[in-house]
């Protein structure tokens, strides 16, 4: 069977996420672009390694309009494509503007071992990759994205939004935040067999066209 790997860039569109408009006139990067770029980032990455990739978004857009849809979708996009895995990122933000909260957390949805092992498995591989950075933990959470997804998932909170220091630090190293997290991925999911990989493809020809399957 297809490993695939579907990654849902946070926010977009309507829904921008972290941090707020005060912080962005300051010159901080949005929260639905960095995630964007990431994933980005990850989808070349995962395609070198024979996983194939899924992008519920290529785009800033929104995938409906009315966030509780647009949650849905993306864990309809995971559930159409067959996910192995599904991972969303974020960014974290604090309740002001422009703060020094630091750091990155995962969850996961409560009771499942498999999301806890991909949790796992991913904050070990970010934790090499930055060993400066703070660990804030794994916590089990009934998030939509995590709830409604047939396979097993993750949403990861990669740094803070509104932390001047790491947004800069995430814009500059999306090559090295996706790799790293594709590590901890890969490190879960089993080796793909030889594959004809046209139909997965096809969905993300759809997102990069902006339409939903």
């Amino acid at each position: 069977m297809p490993k695939v790997i579907v990654i849902d860039a946070g926010h977009g569109g309507k829904f921008p996420g972290a941090p707020v408009q005060t912080a962005r006139n300051s010159g901080i990067k949005g929260e639905e672009e960095l995630t964007l770029a990431i994933a980005i980032e990850m989808f070349h990455i995962l395609k070198e390694r024979g996983v194939i990739p899924v992008l519920t978004r290529w785009h800033n857009n929104e995938l409906a309009q009315y966030l509780p849809v647009d949650l849905k979708r993306r864990a309809k996009i995971a559930d159409i494509a067959g996910a192995s895995v599904f991972i969303s990122l974020h960014a974290n933000s604090s309740q002001r503007p422009i703060d020094t909260a630091e750091g990155y957390e995962i969850y996961h949805y409560p009771d499942s071992l498999e999301g806890q092992r991909y949790a796992e498995a991913i904050m070990d591989a970010y934790g090499k990759a930055f060993p400066a950075m703070k660990s804030r933990g794994i916590e089990a959470e009934e998030f939509e994205v995590l709830r409604e997804t047939a396979s097993p998932a993750v949403l990861f909170e990669m740094f803070f939004a509104n932390n001047p220091e790491e947004n800069k630090w995430a814009a500059e190293h999306t090559k090295e935040i996706a790799a790293a997290i594709c590590e901890g991925l890969i490190e879960v999911l089993a080796p793909a067999s030889p594959m004809d990989i046209n139909s997965i493809m096809a969905v993300n020809m759809k997102m990069a066209k902006g339409k939903f399957i």
